[in-house]
């Protein structure tokens, strides 16, 4: 914000700029009749050093669950052709579903077979496992690994940096 003193002299056609400043606005309020700022300087230990941080195996983008979610870095498709449990059907390993009754998780198949003729109690923890008749469903999420984008297809767009070595953290 800049605030800016003017001044008209008298007899002069234009108005002269006596003083500026320039502030940062750090909060804001109001009531009924006006709008109160509080103007100053940001504080520099306030802000975040360094700015990111470098893991190795360690995806640093936000999953991208449904087409709900926006996450553009992430850009994970699958479970937006998940299709919905059904009933002694054959799957195979990859296969992606959603129980009949929504419940915000989608589930993998990681080991093929045929379903039971009655949907199973579907787990809501993040990784968990299910048995269904011959088929082993997991919870499709991230996990933030080079191997959970590499089992979902999506380690091109994997946000860590295996170049690091397992050293573990670099600051930048």
């Amino acid at each position: 914000m800049t605030i800016r003193v003017v001044a008209k002299p008298v007899g002069e056609p234009d108005y002269l700029e006596a003083e500026s400043w320039t502030y940062d606005i750090l909060g804001t309020h109001s009531d009924a009749e006006y709008v109160y700022f509080t103007l100053g300087a940001p504080n520099p230990l306030s802000k975040r050093f360094p700015l990111y941080r470098y893991i190795a195996f360690n995806c640093r983008w936000r999953f991208r669950l449904d087409s709900s979610i926006v996450a553009p870095e992430c850009n994970y498709l699958g479970n937006d052709s998940a299709i919905t449990w059904t009933p002694s059907t054959i799957i195979e390993v990859g296969t992606i579903v959603h129980p009949v009754t929504a419940n915000g998780h989608y589930y993998r198949c990681i080991k093929q077979g045929t379903t039971y003729g009655v949907e199973p109690t579907w787990p809501t923890t993040i990784g968990a496992t299910v048995t269904d008749n011959d088929v082993v469903w997991i919870e499709n999420y991230c996990k933030k690994s080079l191997q959970n984008c590499q089992d979902l297809d999506n380690s091109e767009r994997f946000g860590g940096f295996p170049g690091l070595g397992s050293g573990g953290i670099r600051l930048a």
